[in-house]
């Protein structure tokens, strides 16, 4: 029992554990007894993983898997750097996730509770998953996790969002050798399609504009503490992300006509942040701009693999994290500190770890390769205009003046403030630490060649030119400055900011690939019906193909 313990099945064998128990036992006691089991669950998971770290000879996991049709092959799960790293983070994120939501189901506290665990099991199965035949399985076992833990009765939003990242990674597989499938994905083995395929699975999964539309149109997502619902997937899609991203990659994502449709991402996504007439909705755009700056931080990074991909991991899981603790502690308490060092983070300030981001999108309007040739004028406005309007759209963010709670009121609800503070100090410490401390990262992720982007904070602060302090200084000055004006410049344009924001967010793209699925099933129906019942179909296309190939083979 001790070995099963200290391997990787040893965390994912503690959840469930957790899981089947708050099944068991759905009346025992209040709802908040059920979130102390989960807790509790939660951190013997995050002690076993953590351990995994200094037992490399126990983090291995090899299971044969046999089809009646093909050979034998090797199912491998692996903690290495990367994947003990991404693990935290996703324990750390659904440990926030049950805080924030602690008895808010009532009675069905313990199913949901459950359905958290699992999907934490699901996900550590992922980012430890070593070759694509074993990530394709376990990220479909993820997918049917997500959507068990969204909501009792699905909805269509993320039904759709699970089956198009599934099938996206089950197409790599199809389109790979069963000997190159058992390779370790950062062993460079996949061919330039599969590959893709597991990119935009990723970028899918991320929300990255535009691929978020999903994220806006579900339902699951539209209180503000339901934020923490996306980061663990956002957590698991950027695992992904830091695997493929190698060298051929990096080199085909660095062309001119990517970085642009990046800027225009980020200008895009920013602008909707910020005109969004709804405040829960602008704060899942902010999510969305802070993925895509991250995810074209990656690109732009000097180096590939997880090494080009941990810094905008930390910025997203522990940056959006600290955005829902900070909002919910002003509206608890009065406290405005964490909310504050979120948004530090989200924005890229020094000693926080959204600076290194911070520095390597500092070099996007002035690389080699122009965006925009012969308009390096307009990229660098363009550039320097998308990061404006994000910081606005950050601090639009800031809650006006609210008078503090007594200590009468705040000692009544003492149970509610500690755990609001224990989120905090949950982001908080790790947020602050490597922001401060970069090369530990570095020792964490087990990294043996030096990069500049863990430099120690004060010879990252040096090397960055003046003229580049000048220019983010302008755009954090103009940002805050728009944040605060906002009302007053949009109170006389309230019909033209509703126009543009509806355009910016991409609604509309949503309804018209709606539409076309609405037409192509009208349209099948059709000819289905004319076609005297749905099953001559069937016969009628295999008559076809094999039309086909008999006129081929002649």
């Amino acid at each position: 029992m001790s070995s099963i313990l200290a391997g990787p099945i040893g965390p994912a064998f503690s959840l469930i554990a957790g899981a089947l128990a708050l099944i068991l036992i759905v009346r025992w006691r209040q709802p908040g007894w059920h979130s102390v089991l989960a807790m509790l669950s939660l951190l013997t998971a995050g002690l076993l993983w953590y351990r995994l770290r200094s037992l490399p000879d126990q983090a291995l996991l090899e299971r044969p898997w046999e089809i009646m049709v093909l050979p034998t092959a090797q199912l491998v799960w692996q903690v290495d750097g990367w994947a003990w790293l991404c693990g935290l983070l996703a324990l750390l994120v659904t440990a926030i996730e049950i805080l924030f939501n602690w008895d808010s189901a009532g009675w069905n506290t313990p199913q949901v509770h459950s359905r958290r665990l699992l999907a934490l099991v699901a996900a550590l199965a992922v980012v430890s998953s070593n070759n694509l035949l074993t990530l394709a399985g376990m990220w479909v076992l993820f997918e049917i996790a997500l959507l068990a833990r969204a909501i009792a009765r699905p909805q269509q939003p993320v039904v759709v969002t699970g089956a198009v990242g599934s099938l996206l990674v089950w197409l790599a597989l199809s389109l790979t050798g069963l000997d190159s499938a058992q390779l370790p994905l950062g062993a460079g083995a996949l061919a330039s399609l599969p590959i893709l395929l597991l990119l935009l699975a990723g970028l899918w999964r991320v929300a990255f504009y535009p691929f978020h539309a999903w994220l806006l149109a579900s339902t699951a997502y539209t209180r503000p503490v339901h934020l923490t619902e996306f980061l663990l997937p956002a957590t698991v899609g950027l695992t992904l992300l830091g695997r493929v991203y190698q060298t051929d990659l990096a080199l085909a994502l660095r062309q001119p006509v990517w970085l642009a449709i990046g800027l225009l991402g980020l200008l895009g996504s920013s602008l909707a942040a910020w005109l969004d007439t709804n405040q829960e909705r602008s704060l899942l755009l902010v999510a969305v701009n802070r993925v895509t700056w991250c995810v074209v931080a990656m690109i732009l990074s000097p180096v590939v693999g997880p090494t080009a991909a941990v810094w905008p991991l930390m910025t997203v899981t522990l940056g959006l994290s600290g955005m829902v603790v900070g909002l919910a502690l002003v509206r608890v308490a009065g406290w405005r500190l964490p909310l504050a060092l979120a948004m530090l983070a989200l924005i890229g300030v020094p000693g926080t770890v959204g600076f290194p981001v911070r520095i390597t999108l500092a070099t996007l309007p002035t690389m080699q390769e122009s965006l925009l040739p012969g308009l390096n004028l307009l990229r660098w406005l363009l550039t320097w205009l998308a990061d404006t309007i994000a910081i606005a759209a950050i601090l639009r963010h800031w809650p006006a003046a609210t008078r503090t709670p007594s200590v009468e009121i705040l000692f009544g609800q003492r149970w509610l403030v500690a755990r609001h503070l224990l989120g905090f100090a949950l982001f908080a410490a790790p947020l602050l630490t490597l922001g401060l401390q970069p090369p530990l990262l570095a020792r964490w992720l087990g990294l043996l060649e030096p990069s500049p982007l863990f430099d120690s904070l004060w010879t990252q602060v040096r090397l960055l030119p003046g003229w580049m302090w000048l220019v983010q200084g302008l755009a954090a000055g103009l940002g805050f400055l728009l944040a605060r004006w906002r009302p007053r410049l949009l109170v006389a344009q309230v019909a033209q900011q509703r126009i543009v924001a509806q355009i910016v967010d991409l609604g509309w793209l949503l309804a018209g690939l709606r539409g076309f699925g609405r037409g192509l099933n009208l349209a099948s129906s059709t000819i289905t019906g004319l076609l005297d019942g749905a099953g001559y179909v069937g016969w009628l296309a295999l008559i076809m193909l094999l039309a086909w190939f008999l006129q081929a083979g002649s």
